[in-house]
């Protein structure tokens, strides 16, 4: 995975989601700075403060969280106030997870949803290995989670990405929240365990084993709606129950 630099020595994060972000940086920007204007005009007089709120599912979620750090480090908007991303995948490397966690203080701001099967939270991982599986198991899925990785799934830019010497070590960011199978948040740790949920490592080896690295289940544990005929819905029961419930 070809990874640059963020923001002179804040780390190096995905080229993709950089780019991305940074394509949309500015006209986020402004909007933040319009509806900030609106609502001055509205309740500068009521004594209270606007706050700012971003979330994001899948490759929105790792934009979400690029996003958050270029507003934080933004003086002429107000900071974040919570982040929110659900089957994100990771963005930076260990050294940009120290400066968005510590640096821009975003380790208790930022809530990272990761549901149970949902392979997308693990990735990119540490070496190429797993992607390598992927591919070759089954190209369906291979694909699928390209499309979510990368914006350019050309054969030429995958094969540039396979030959590029760069080393991997993404990690995530922000305080981690784990959903397990029937729907109960568990909150993992620094170092990727929680006592009553798999470690990162065993929740791999599930999704190969109870997945067989199946597309179709791959796209149900990843979904963000409702449950259906193609989403487990674990991400919206988990979090927002009572919505579900409604469209029954």
């Amino acid at each position: 995975m070809v990874m640059e630099a963020f923001r002179g020595s804040a780390g190096r994060v995905h080229s993709g989601f950089y780019s991305a972000a940074s394509a949309l940086y500015e006209p986020i920007r402004e909007t933040v700075e319009d509806m900030l204007r609106e609502w001055t005009e509205k309740y500068s007089g009521e004594g209270c403060a606007p706050d700012i709120y971003i979330t994001g599912h899948s490759k929105g979620g790792a934009m979400a969280t690029l996003t958050a750090a270029l507003l934080k480090m933004d003086a002429s908007v107000p900071d974040p106030k919570a982040v929110v991303t659900f089957g994100s995948p990771r963005v930076g490397d260990s050294q940009f997870q120290s400066y968005y966690n510590s640096v821009l203080g975003m380790k208790k701001l930022h809530v990272s949803y990761e549901a149970h099967l949902d392979i997308i939270p693990l990735l990119p991982p540490t070496s190429p290995t797993l992607m390598e599986e992927m591919m070759a198991e089954d190209k369906k899925l291979g694909s699928a989670v390209e499309k979510i990785l990368w914006s350019d799934t050309s054969i030429r830019a995958r094969e540039k990405r396979r030959r590029s010497p760069t080393a991997w070590d993404y990690k995530p960011v922000g305080s981690r929240l784990f959903i397990a199978p029937d729907s109960s948040i568990i909150p993992i740790d620094g170092t990727g365990k929680c006592v009553d949920c798999p470690s990162d490592e065993e929740r791999i080896r599930d999704f190969e084993t109870k997945t067989i690295l199946a597309s179709g289940m791959f796209r149900a544990a990843h979904g963000s709606s409702c449950p259906g005929e193609k989403c487990d819905g674990r991400y919206m029961l988990a979090v927002a129950p009572e919505i579900c419930g409604n469209m029954s």
